[in-house]
């Protein structure tokens, strides 16, 4: 009998290593699903430039001094994008992630929401829509893109209550000063 278990403890923990060793497999610059932390510490953060791209659909809202080459891929990634009918998360959520009421989007800078739904979720919903206002992406944008925007969207909520600029994650320099607090905003910091 004991011999049975230890073969079945040998054999289940022979498994357990060798998928072990099969699920860290990935395309390295690609996130894992809900990796927050792994995004917000690439070497190259320029993938929020491009998350900021996907959502707002336009590459208006870059920081100035965006390389131009970095703006001209995506231009084409944009172009390349519409050609499969691609609505910018904008069009819905608006650029400042305060969400359409008129058509009951989501708000992305509500606190509530954002700890009520996690990253893989918001993965699936970006990849099989929701509803029948919201499409699915799952044939228009990566797996790498799709995370690319659910690390955007959760730095909404951060956004509204001050903790972390939108931009934060970005290179110094790629992004516009933030201004000088007045006396009275420093007071009530």
């Amino acid at each position: 009998m004991m011999d049975k278990i230890n073969k079945v403890a040998t054999l289940g923990l022979v498994a357990m290593l060798a998928t072990g060793c099969f699920v860290g497999a990935r395309n390295a610059s690609e996130p894992r699903l809900g990796a927050s932390p792994i995004a917000s510490s690439r070497a190259a953060p320029n993938f929020l430039r491009e998350a900021q791209v996907l959502y707002e659909g336009s590459t208006d809202g870059l920081p100035e001094d965006t390389p131009a080459d970095e703006v001209a891929h995506y231009k084409m990634m944009l172009a390349e994008l519409q050609t499969r009918n691609y609505a910018a998360c904008a069009g819905c959520h608006q650029a400042n992630g305060g969400g359409n009421k008129a058509i009951n989007a989501t708000n992305f800078q509500d606190a509530g929401w954002q700890r009520n739904n996690s990253s893989p979720g918001m993965v699936t919903s970006i990849v099989n829509g929701k509803g029948k206002v919201m499409p699915a992406y799952k044939d228009k944008l990566t797996l790498q893109q799709i995370n690319y925007l659910v690390e955007y969207i959760r730095r909404f909520e951060k956004q509204k209550t001050d903790a972390a600029p939108i931009t934060a994650g970005i290179p110094r320099g790629t992004v516009p000063a933030e201004p000088t607090p007045t006396p009275d905003e420093t007071v009530r910091r």
